[in-house]
């Protein structure tokens, strides 16, 4: 039985390295003309420098983890495209510059050897791809989902899984640990008209069922689960806060209200122990301590935590989230029937945000085991690129604590 903390990295969103901050763009023959040698690393690849600088001093961990955002095929806010796309309308030509962009990104020259987990999210097929209901915009969606979920596949990020998986999401074991890697971006319903809002799934029924079985195994066990995808379970954005049909303006999991209420129902209800959830998307480092109960009975509750990586390298602050974008809230009740029966659930938490528009990757220690009644916090830091900095968002000795031993 494992006993020993599991140390993990966490980054996510890769923005390409180009012309404007003057990083060559790798190919498999260029060599500078002087050294005759292959470009050495950019700003792009600050944050894998600083990883393999952790890695040198403290040891490989236990695997690195990507939520999300590999590559970007698609504009940012319609400015500073990182491939063009003048040629790039059909899915045959489509496909080439996303294989492209996936070499691209394979060739940094940066390598960081070990075990790797990786989810899909939405810049490997669109900026905040969701289907629609509209038909000739669903089609088109639909063709622009395949073709990204096939390059996926081709790409290195296939090999990541578990041999012989045919999805996107699969379930895999760090020790004793069991990790669901989730993919929260390619199977989500459609929420149009408004009304479907509040039956759209953000996954398919047999990726829920995959993800409780993993919960539940964990519950059973005693281990401390993790679930790592591209969108963040919390905290929630300011817009669903404000109002139910908020949820719309979220991409993220309580953009779905049925699947977000029916997850922390699950926690509650499996009793699962100390769940962590890791994601990317946002380009906004933070961390979440939360509790779920159910307001019948208080007395059944479970602590989990969200972890939610800041960008790898996201050059444009114009595209980076900002905490006045998240809700400022000590918790907020809502309803389920994941156990067959309406029931009511109230959720607390305590939200610490990193450093805005930095780049850089979260380093992650936690306890595989269930050791007391209250499971022990993970060790959670945001380590920035450039400069080289530290910031603790949470350890075992308390939520927030920024000390030196964090």
């Amino acid at each position: 039985m494992t006993t020993a903390p599991l140390r993990l990295l966490l980054a996510a969103c890769q923005y390409p390295a180009g012309v404007l901050d003057h990083t060559p763009v790798p190919t498999l023959r260029w060599k500078h003309p002087l050294t005759d040698r292959p470009p050495a690393a950019g700003p792009a690849d600050a944050t894998r420098e600083a990883m393999q600088r952790w890695a040198s001093m403290h040891g490989t961990p236990d695997a690195y983890l990507w939520a999300g955002d590999w590559i970007y095929i698609d504009a940012t806010a319609g400015l500073f495209d990182p491939l063009s796309h003048a040629d790039g309308r059909s899915p045959r030509s489509r496909a080439t510059i996303l294989d492209s962009a996936y070499a691209d990104a394979d060739r940094s020259p940066v390598k960081l050897p070990g075990r790797w987990l990786q989810s899909i999210d939405d810049h490997e097929i669109d900026d905040n791809w969701e289907p629609s209901a509209h038909s000739k915009r669903r089609t088109a969606l639909h063709i622009l989902r395949q073709t990204g979920r096939d390059a996926y596949l081709r790409s290195s990020a296939a090999d990541r899984r578990p041999p012989g998986t045919d999805t996107l999401w699969f379930t895999e074991r760090l020790g004793d640990v069991p990790v669901f890697v989730a993919d929260t971006r390619t199977e989500r319903e459609c929420r149009e008209p408004a009304s479907a809002l509040e039956r759209a799934r953000i996954m398919s029924d047999m990726q829920w069922r995959a993800l409780c079985n993993t919960l539940a195994e964990a519950a059973r066990s005693g281990s401390t689960p993790i679930v790592l995808c591209g969108s963040i379970l919390l905290p929630r954005r300011l817009t669903t806060a404000q109002h139910p049909r908020g949820a719309l303006r979220s991409d993220a999991w309580d953009g779905y209200p049925a699947s977000f209420h029916d997850l922390l129902a699950t926690l509650v209800e499996l009793r699962v122990p100390g769940c962590l959830f890791l994601s990317g998307d946002e380009h906004l480092a933070c961390a979440v301590e939360a509790r779920v109960e159910r307001t019948d009975d208080p007395a059944r509750s479970t602590a989990f935590w969200s972890v939610h990586a800041g960008a790898a390298y996201a050059p444009y602050p114009f595209a980076n989230g900002r905490p006045e974008h998240f809700a400022d809230e000590s918790g907020f009740e809502f309803g389920s029937a994941v156990c067959a029966l309406p029931r009511r659930y109230r959720c607390t938490l305590t939200t610490v945000f990193g450093p805005i528009d930095s780049d850089g990757f979260i380093s992650v220690e936690v306890n595989p085991r269930r050791s007391a009644a209250v499971p022990a916090r993970p060790r959670v830091v945001w380590h920035a690129a450039s400069p080289p900095a530290s910031y603790p968002l949470m350890s075992p000795a308390g939520f927030g604590v920024r000390s030196s031993t964090a």
